[in-house]
């Protein structure tokens, strides 16, 4: 009920949501971090397939497009790509994927209001603890808009520290509620893993 991960045991929290406070108020994942759909996201976001983002889309409309109508959302927010990534890979697969949902429900697509400002190195080749530390400063609010509650689009959800990054400067701006919907969540024991 906070992260997205899917639950391996009843109860409404993974294990690493009942010990690890997030700043998020909610993250909504389509599918399990495995399999068919990692092999997807990697050839969406490294092969130039953004093509995949209009059937990511499609089915985080389907299965989510009602709950996010409820929490009344003002704007959808897309995790930021530094932008010398964004040059090398010629776009932001967060924004690709938000575009279809905000053309959908006509929820504003606000890309200007948090940026990177620092290069970090790549999630995937650090470990969970490294992974907070290395998106500490890495986001900063960039134009003052006055929103009560957002809803950050990123790829994949594995620790959870893109999203608690993001989140937390959202918040420090004043923002209420944010919330998160990606692609792909890991399972809680893919924590254990990295």
């Amino acid at each position: 009920m906070k992260c997205g991960r899917p639950l391996q045991t009843e109860g409404a929290l993974c294990p690493v949501c009942s010990t690890y406070p997030y700043v998020f108020d909610r993250n909504i994942a389509l599918w399990e971090y495995t399999g068919p759909v990692r092999q997807s996201l990697y050839r969406f976001k490294y092969g130039s397939k953004r093509e995949y983002a209009a059937f990511y889309g499609r089915e985080a409309l389907r299965m989510y497009g009602a709950r996010i109508e409820n929490w009344q959302v003002d704007a959808l927010i897309p995790v930021p790509v530094h932008k010398s990534r964004a040059r090398q890979r010629g776009y932001n697969q967060a924004e690709c994927f938000g575009r279809e949902i905000s053309r959908a429900l006509g929820i504003p697509l606000v890309k200007d209001f948090v940026y990177r400002k620092k290069k970090t190195a790549p999630q995937k080749a650090l470990g969970a603890g490294q992974r907070s530390k290395n998106l500490r400063d890495a986001f900063a609010v960039k134009n003052a808009y006055d929103l009560e509650s957002v809803l950050v689009i990123d790829d994949i959800f594995t620790t959870g520290s893109t999203m608690d990054a993001v989140a937390r400067v959202l918040k420090e701006a004043g923002v209420k509620r944010v919330y998160g919907l990606t692609i792909a969540a890991g399972r809680a024991d893919y924590w254990n893993n990295l």
